[in-house]
């Protein structure tokens, strides 16, 4: 016979067992280690001393519990729970036992502790029947296993008393029976209680899932009526404001189709309205409220339609009401209280409406002259969906929404709502609201631009709304055709319009073209709108494009959604064509503006960078003439010097005195050898504030590589020096001057790589190449430190320098770059610390080789 399948209530009682257990068993274990450790100080009392027999066993039980604590935070400790659980409670029992051996066996006074394990068990640990009766029957078996190893090991001479153990053992059996029934009782009302807290919860989300599902079908049916309403009012207004219909026969019927479907209209709204309300009873935020204000707007609608039907109306409302209430529900209210009155009131009929100050609290009655209410029905009448008519009464028709719903809101706001009625004679409904202080008056706002905003209607001071933005894009998505067709045929003569239907089809506009407005369904076929929002605001490039969600749900809470998931704007269905139109103008006004910003600020941008690049080119140039003006000085006042000291050494050394005295002679060295750098730099000065006469010749590439090597190979040392060069190219340049430029960078690279412990194979590399255009590029790089971004941007400023002191004043690569600049190449520097540092630099090949690549080019 097959078993049968856990249920999932069984299946969870379980997990939780295992958990619980495991819980619950650390805990324990900690308190049992605590326990254990204190019996120290009864071993003390009873042995006067710390009995080796007794404190051995202690350490290894505590011990014991120790690892058990450990292996509860094991990976299987759920899977293991129960066997750690009788692991450590089994020691301890043993512990006990060895002890009542140890200090008398059946007449220890330790004896009645082994039914503290026990009772600690059942007590703090979620135990079966199966682990009481295990408990137990150690428990037994234990107080006999300590009288015999007593009477026969530790003590021969004592003897067995049958009467007493036996006597013993009853109690002990009366006290485990106990634990197990108790145990037994305990388990059931623990495994009860949780399926039923099981089985609540799972009632619990199923019910939740249904209110989900209502929560959608209340959504869905919503759109489908809201939409088909927007079809219904929006032509109908059109058609209302015709002068084809103004003033003709067909003006009473467009009057009757437009007020008919505002009737339907507040039905769909009510309706969700009270939907809303049982399933989201939350409290509405409340404001103070004029209501005095409120009611006497709601009385001047009114009055039109009660004079028609020669309803007298008389109004009583002090001013400066003021209460505790949200503005959109009190509206509701008003409009069905009212409503409700000019409905059932009999022609020539009144209804008065009061509203005063009452003992803290505002005060509001609506009563009128109708048929009244049967007493019967009348507790009846604030239910949802139950109306005060009877059969044989007159009907004017209802849904028994109207009252309902303005209770419900009522008390949401902390107020309260009565009717009383007479059958005959009329029906009066009270509303009581707690009263509020008058809300603080908010400060008005200073007008666009100032003072002088009014100063003139044009020029300069024109209002910048008022300007021609030009025709916006409009993109419409909506499944629903006639829709898309409505909307698009209400925007097309102001707007280009695109209209879409789907998903798919409204990405692939939106990344085809710009638009500067969406219009977008919530519902959207199968599609999510919102989602969709949200997919076009993480996928576009243009951040200006509005989105505005069109939505059958007219609620706070949705709009809130549809603003937190990415749309712009909300609109609820059903709206109108001058609120559609007039929105889609401001909006579109103000995207057209907000891109004609961005694009003048990006010009200013350009502008101030032009500037910024003109101002520094206009400080380098005034740089360079100040460093001229200084070199042709220097040149004058230290030159001639120079060679005043330097003809005086060369005299001094080849003086017979100076023959013989060698440390005269060093010392003349060293000034040789300062004057000649001296000069060097000076050289360097004219080099680079008058240049030298150039003589270009066609020169062979590599011959120009080989005489720079030439000059550095010996300052090179370990350092691999190579070089790729093309065969065959020529560079019309001065073959002085291209030197120089190489020996200073492979000079450079030199120092940069001698004494870097970091870099393991140090090598410089020169490499050059045809270019397009008749130019040759020749490029020197190293693998040394290089240089970080601040120093590549003033590497070929005069002065400056990365080099120690000594090393250098920073005009080398100055001096190149004005060489290459009247060859009319260019010469630039990129680094890579520690992997690669080039300066690349172009010269005009020769003639004759630019003419053979361009016929090469050609054929």
């Amino acid at each position: 016979m097959s078993r049968r399948a856990a249920t999932p209530a069984e299946l969870a009682w379980r997990e939780h067992s295992r958990r619980e257990l495991t819980q619950r068993s650390f805990f324990a274990c900690v308190v049992a280690t605590v326990l254990v450790a204190a019996g120290l100080v009864a071993d003390q009392l009873r042995f006067g001393e710390v009995h080796p027999g007794a404190l051995y066993p202690r350490l290894v039980v505590i011990a014991l519990l120790l690892i058990a604590l450990s292996l509860h935070f094991s990976r299987g400790s759920l899977r293991h729970g129960r066997l750690i659980a009788h692991g450590w409670l089994l020691s301890i029992q043993l512990l006990l036992i060895w002890v009542v051996a140890l200090s008398g066996g059946q007449d220890s006074p330790y004896a009645a502790l082994l039914v503290l394990p026990a009772v600690f068990a059942a007590m703090i640990l979620p135990l079966r029947l199966a682990d009481a009766i295990t408990i137990s029957a150690i428990m037994l078996a234990g107080y006999v296993a300590a009288a015999l190893i007593h009477a026969t090991w530790l003590a021969p001479a004592a003897a067995l008393e049958a009467s007493a153990i036996g006597l013993q053992l009853f109690f002990f059996g009366m006290l485990a029976m106990t634990i197990c029934i108790g145990t037994r009782q305990l388990e059931r009302a623990r495994r009860t209680g949780f399926v039923n807290a099981f089985e609540l919860e799972r009632q619990n989300e199923r019910l939740a899932s249904i209110n989900r599902m209502k929560s959608d079908f209340v959504a869905n049916v919503s759109h489908e009526l809201r939409t088909p309403l927007t079809m219904l009012l929006a032509p109908i207004e059109d058609i209302d404001r015709s002068p084809l219909v103004r003033n003709t026969e067909n003006e009473p019927r467009a009057r009757i189709a437009k007020k008919n479907a505002q009737q339907l209209l507040a039905l769909v709204d009510n309706l969700l309205e009270v939907i809303r309300l049982r399933e989201v009873p939350e409290t509405p935020p409340t404001t103070p409220v004029h209501l005095s204000d409120q009611l006497e707007s709601f009385c001047e609608m009114a009055a039109y339609q009660a004079e028609r039907r020669g309803i007298r109306i008389d109004t009583r409302i002090a001013p400066e009401v003021w209460v505790r209430g949200n503005t959109d529900a009190l509206e509701k209210v008003l409009y069905n209280l009212i409503g409700n009155a000019l409905k059932y009131a009999q022609s020539e009929g009144e209804i008065r409406i009061e509203l005063a100050h009452e003992d803290g609290s505002a005060r509001l009655v609506v009563s009128d002259t109708g048929p009244g209410i049967r007493d019967e029905v009348l507790p009846q009448v604030l239910a949802r969906f139950r109306r005060g008519h009877v059969a044989g009464d007159r009907d004017p028709g209802g849904s028994g929404i109207g009252l309902a719903l303005s209770r419900e809101l009522i008390e949401a706001m902390g107020g309260h709502l009565e009717i009383a009625s007479e059958y005959g004679r009329g029906t009066r409904v009270s509303v009581s609201l707690r009263s509020s202080p008058p809300a603080a008056p908010a400060a008005m706002p200073p007008p666009p631009g100032g003072a002088e905003a009014d100063a003139g209607d044009s020029g300069e001071g024109a209002p910048v709304a008022a300007r021609d933005v030009g025709r916006g894009r409009v993109l419409i998505v909506d499944d629903n055709p006639e829709v898309r067709h409505y909307i698009a045929a209400t925007l097309a003569e102001e707007f280009d319009c695109l209209s879409v239907g789907t998903a798919e089809e409204t990405l692939a506009a939106v990344h085809r073209e710009p638009f500067d407005l969406i219009l977008l369904d919530w519902i959207l076929g199968g599609d999510d709108g919102l989602a969709l929002a949200g997919a076009i605001r993480e996928g576009r490039t243009d951040t200006h494009t509005r989105i505005v969600i069109l939505s059958a749900r007219s609620d706070r809470d949705s709009a809130l959604l549809a603003l937190r998931e990415g749309a712009d704007e909300f609109i609820a269905k059903p709206f109108g064509t001058r609120e559609l139109l007039e929105r889609v103008r401001n909006i579109v006004r103000t995207v057209r503006l907000e891109r004609e910003i961005v694009a003048r600020n990006t010009v200013l941008e350009q502008m101030i960078e032009q500037l910024n690049a003109t101002q520094e080119q206009l400080v380098h140039s005034e740089k360079m003439n100040a460093l001229g003006r200084l070199s042709a000085g220097l040149l004058h006042e230290v030159r001639n010097p120079l060679n005043y000291v330097s003809m005086a050494t060369q005299v001094l050394k080849r003086s017979p005195a100076m023959r013989d005295a060698a440390e005269a002679r060093e010392i003349l060295t060293d000034i040789e050898e300062g004057v000649n750098r001296v000069s060097a730099i000076v050289s360097d000065l004219k080099e680079f504030s008058h240049p030298s006469a150039v003589q270009f010749a066609d020169t062979p590439v590599a011959q120009i590589v080989d005489s720079a090597l030439k000059f550095t190979r010996h300052e090179a040392g370990a350092i691999v020096l190579g070089q790729r060069v093309e065969a065959g190219l020529h560079a019309h340049c001065s073959q002085p001057h291209v030197v120089q430029v190489l020996v200073n960078l492979l000079a450079n690279a030199i120092r940069s790589l001698q004494g870097d412990t970091r870099v393991q194979a140090p090598e410089i590399e020169i490499s050059a190449s045809r270019r397009a255009e008749g130019w040759i590029e020749i490029r020197v790089c190293d693998n040394g430190r290089g240089m970080d971004e601040a120093a590549l941007d003033q590497v070929f400023e005069p002065f400056y320098t990365t080099a120690t002191a000594g090393s250098g004043i920073g005009m080398g690569l100055p001096i190149c770059q004005t060489i290459i600049t009247r060859h009319g190449g260019v010469i630039r520097a990129e680094s890579i610390p520690y992997v690669r540092t080039c300066f690349t630099f172009t010269l005009p090949a020769s003639a004759a080789q630019a003419i053979t690549e361009s016929v090469n080019e050609a054929g």
